[in-house]
């Protein structure tokens, strides 16, 4: 017997590889890398289809935040 939820999961995991992949690149080239960067795996298992599927940022130093702050600041101005 196979449970229906990942089925229903399991279409959006390359389109989140995808958004993942191309976020740790844009974070990279702003020169700043979040050790923690990944799937919210625990997502998957809701087995709501419409449920967004979730990126963990997860924690990082402060120099890396700091990194973060000063890249996104450079994009808004």
């Amino acid at each position: 017997m196979t449970s229906e939820k990942p089925r229903r999961a399991a279409h959006r995991i390359p389109e989140s590889d995808g958004v993942l992949d191309d976020l740790r690149k844009a974070l990279h080239d702003a020169g700043v890398t979040l050790p923690s960067l990944r799937l919210h795996h625990s997502t998957w298992s809701s087995g709501d289809p419409q449920a967004p599927g979730l990126i963990e940022l997860g924690g990082c130093p402060l120099d890396t935040a700091r990194r973060l702050t000063a890249a996104l600041r450079r994009d808004t101005a």
